[in-house]
């Protein structure tokens, strides 16, 4: 495919002035100009914006055609646009060209994104990252972003905040606007998440915007309206559903399972929190978190006893913290126990939740319990 054609022959079909064209996709006339008369080419964040432009339901056929063309210069900035659009067949064979090539920072390229896969971060794969000797800027920062999501894999939470925080002006002295713009979500995208989890819900909101600002693919604004929807859950519940409804419909849009099912989760709990009847909860599941978010369901409505059968018929013992810390935070609500809720303290605690952990502070400062009791909460064995 000759994208050059392609565009040309797009434009001459929309009837609209090279001036026209130029002022609506954010290009310089002159640039766009010179290259459509064939005398320059145009950088990668203009090409895509021309594409998404003229053919906005064609986007990623038409730029993995381009990637896939050999007589371009954008190999990289290919590379990163097929990790961030899930376009897994063309990563590979990007990945392999970048490696076959004589240019070292190409094969650094490589490297480096060819190591990074979320199902093997671990600490294994922490000591191959930070011991990487590095040349060019992308690579290190790159590098380091993964570093710091590995920490978050691996509960090293204040060490994945930290290592995070170091890269926001790095990032801004790369050259390249699409790199740029795209670490820049990336970057965003992870911190929003930290910060909601260490409960710091104007920063989580902060960067969230700067996704949406700079995101480079709908996955990424469906992450940053995930942070956003869960932020707001203790304070509005109509711009809960307001964000946690974009993210469900660029999920769908963009088939993530993943992001498709977190949404759903998300929506049930908020829709009970509020006393909404939750939209997504499968009363048929076995999954763990929606037997205690049905039990949740039947608590809103004061249903206790058909609650506590659900309950019951869990064992902690088999559940991770952060279920631990669910489980006993709606067994408080049914027992009104200061124990239970001590126990949910201690295990959102443990987990790193910040944010959720003020589902059982709230509840035990009902009870009359001071506040610094309740934050000097230390771990409470089961059989207390």
């Amino acid at each position: 495919m000759n994208l050059h054609s392609l565009i040309q022959e797009a434009i001459k079909g929309r009837g609209s002035s090279q001036k026209e064209l130029a002022d609506a996709v954010g290009i310089n006339r002159t640039t766009l100009s010179k290259y459509l008369k064939g005398n320059s080419r145009l950088r990668f964040d203009n090409i895509l914006k021309l594409v998404r432009f003229l053919f906005p339901d064609r986007e990623k056929e038409i730029m993995t055609a381009y990637a896939r063309d050999r007589n371009h210069t954008h190999l990289r900035q290919c590379l990163e646009y097929a990790y961030i659009n899930r376009i897994d067949s063309l990563k590979d064979e990007l990945l392999e060209r970048l490696q076959l090539s004589s240019n070292k920072v190409d094969q650094e390229w490589a490297t480096v994104y060819g190591l990074n896969n979320r199902e093997n971060y671990s600490y294994k794969l922490l000591h191959v990252y930070k011991n990487l000797k590095l040349i060019s800027t992308e690579m290190k920062i790159f590098s380091q972003l993964v570093t710091s999501l590995i920490y978050w894999h691996l509960n090293l939470y204040g060490f994945a905040y930290e290592t995070c925080l170091e890269l926001e002006e790095k990032i801004k002295k790369i050259k390249d606007p699409f790199i740029r713009n795209s670490y820049t979500a990336r970057f965003g995208a992870a911190m929003a998440s930290y910060c909601l989890y260490l409960d710091e819900r104007e920063t989580c909101q902060h960067y969230s915007q700067l996704v949406l600002d700079t995101a480079p693919s709908p996955i990424f604004k469906a992450t940053a309206y995930l942070s956003l929807g869960n932020s707001y859950i203790f304070e509005s519940y109509e711009e809960t559903i307001h964000f946690l409804s974009k993210c469900f419909e660029l999920s769908n849009q963009e088939r993530h399972d993943y992001l498709i099912n977190l949404c759903k989760d998300t929506f049930n709990f908020a829709q009970n929190y509020w006393g909404h009847t939750p939209q997504f909860l499968n009363f048929e599941s076995k999954r763990i978190s929606d037997q205690t978010e049905i039990a949740f369901y039947y608590i809103k409505r004061n249903n206790h006893s058909e609650a506590k059968k659900i309950l019951d018929s869990i064992d902690p013992e088999n559940l991770s913290n952060i279920e631990k810390a669910f489980y006993y935070y709606f067994r408080g609500l049914i027992t009104k126990a200061e124990t239970d809720f001590s126990k949910s303290v201690y295990y959102f605690k443990t987990s790193g939740d910040l944010f959720y952990l003020n589902l059982p502070i709230m509840e035990l400062k009902k009870l009359g319990i001071n506040t610094y009791l309740i934050h000097s909460i230390k771990p409470i064995k089961e059989g207390n």
